[in-house]
C-alpha cells in the first residue's frame, strides 16, 4: 500500500478533499492516523506530531493542518505520494477574513475598512495565531509552507519555498478547478470515479461574500505577493496536465455529483426514493446495507470527528496493533 500524505491548508476546499481520502480508507482498508481533538487524522506541530498512536510511521494516510515541517515529517513519514491544494491567495484571504476573527485582530470593523487601512500601509505582516497553533493572515499558504514574514518581499527565497514544493508534492491541485483536481487524483491513486463524489457544505452565500473591485484586487495582490508567486506558478503547471481524458473524467465527475445531489435533497425532505433508485443507479453509492434507500449521504460532505471515525472502519484495529507496538 502506498503511503500518503496530504498537506490541508485553510479555505481551499480543503474539507471536500479530505472527505475523498477518508472515503479512500474505508473503501480501501487503508491504516489512518486519528486525533480526537481534532478534524484531520493526525495535527502537526513545531517539533512533534500529536497523534493518539503516537507513532506515524505505520500509518498509510497522514494529513496534517498546521505548519509544514519538511524535515520533522520526512524523519519520522516516508511516503509515496504528498498532495495539496492551492487557491487564489486574494479569494482565499477574503474567506479567511470573515472565517475567523480577523477584523478584531486587524483592529477594523469589515473588509473595506481593512482595504481602506492597507491603503496607508498601515497592517502589520504578522498572522493571527490561536491557541492551538493554527495562523490566519498575510501570505497564509507561504507561511504555512515553511515561509518566514521577514521573507514575504524576498523574491529569491519565495522561488526557494516553490523549489523545495516542487520536490515535495507529487501533486499540486487548484480549488477553482476542483472537479479536474479530483479527476488527476483518481490517476494517481486509482479505483473508480464513485469512489471520488463529494457535496460541498457549508459553502458561504454569495452575498455574505464581499465583491472586490479590479483595483481592489490588485491592490491585495500586491500585498499578499508571496502566495500570488506560489499560487500562479502552480497554476501555469497545473493547467498543462488538463487532458482531454481529464476533462471529460471531470465532467462526469459533476454529472454524478448533481445525481448525489438530487438523490440527498431528496432523503433530506422525506421523499420515499425507492421510486426513484433507478434513476441513481450509476452512483453505486456508499450503503448502511444491502437496502439501497439506506445511503449515508453524510459520507459526502465535510468531515466531522464522528464521520471519520465512523468511515474509518479499521479504526479499532489500528488501536489494537499500536498498543501492543
Amino acid at each position: 500500500m502506498a503511503k500518503i500524505t496530504f498537506e490541508k491548508l485553510y479555505k481551499v476546499s480543503g474539507s471536500s478533499l479530505y472527505s475523498i481520502l477518508v472515503r479512500l480508507a474505508y473503501f480501501n482498508n487503508w491504516y489512518v492516523d486519528y486525533n480526537p481533538e481534532s478534524l484531520v487524522l493526525g495535527e502537526m506541530r513545531q517539533n512533534s506530531y500529536n497523534s493518539i498512536m503516537g507513532d506515524i510511521s505505520l500509518f498509510d494516510l497522514v494529513v496534517h493542518h498546521t505548519r509544514w515541517d519538511r524535515s520533522f515529517l520526512e524523519s519520522n513519514y516516508k511516503s509515496d505520494f504528498s498532495i495539496i491544494i492551492l487557491r487564489d491567495p486574494v479569494d482565499t484571504f477574503e474567506s479567511i477574513f470573515h472565517y475567523v476573527e480577523l477584523p478584531k485582530f486587524y483592529n477594523v470593523s469589515n473588509f473595506q475598512e481593512f482595504l481602506q487601512k492597507l491603503e496607508t500601509g498601515n497592517v502589520t505582516d504578522s498572522l493571527s495565531i490561536n491557541p492551538h497553533g493554527r495562523a490566519f493572515g498575510r501570505n497564509q499558504h507561504s507561511w504555512s509552507l515553511g515561509l518566514d514574514k521577514q521573507y514575504y518581499e524576498n523574491e529569491t527565497a519565495v522561488l526557494q519555498l516553490i523549489s523545495k514544493m516542487e520536490s515535495k508534492f507529487d501533486l499540486v491541485l487548484m480549488t477553482e478547478y476542483f472537479d479536474e483536481s479530483v479527476a488527476l487524483l483518481r490517476t494517481l491513486l486509482g479505483g473508480p470515479l464513485t469512489h471520488y463524489l463529494f457535496q460541498k457544505e457549508n459553502e458561504r452565500l454569495n452575498e455574505t461574500k464581499y465583491r472586490l473591485s479590479k483595483q481592489e484586487r490588485i491592490k491585495l495582490q500586491n500585498w499578499l505577493k508571496a502566495d500570488m508567486m506560489v499560487y500562479n506558478h502552480f497554476l501555469k503547471k497545473f493547467s498543462t496536465k488538463l487532458s482531454p481524458k481529464i476533462q471529460s473524467s471531470a465532467q462526469e465527475l459533476r454529472k454524478l455529483n448533481k445525481l448525489l445531489e438530487n438523490y440527498c435533497q431528496m432523503k433530506k425532505n422525506k421523499i420515499d426514493v425507492h421510486e426513484h433508485l433507478n434513476n441513481f443507479e450509476n452512483l453505486k453509492l456508499v450503503h448502511r446495507d444491502n437496502n439501497r434507500s439506506n445511503l449515508y449521504c453524510s459520507h459526502y460532505g465535510t468531515p466531522t470527528k464522528e464521520k471519520i471515525r465512523a468511515a474509518v472502519k479499521n479504526f479499532e484495529e489500528v488501536k489494537r496493533l499500536f498498543s501492543k507496538g
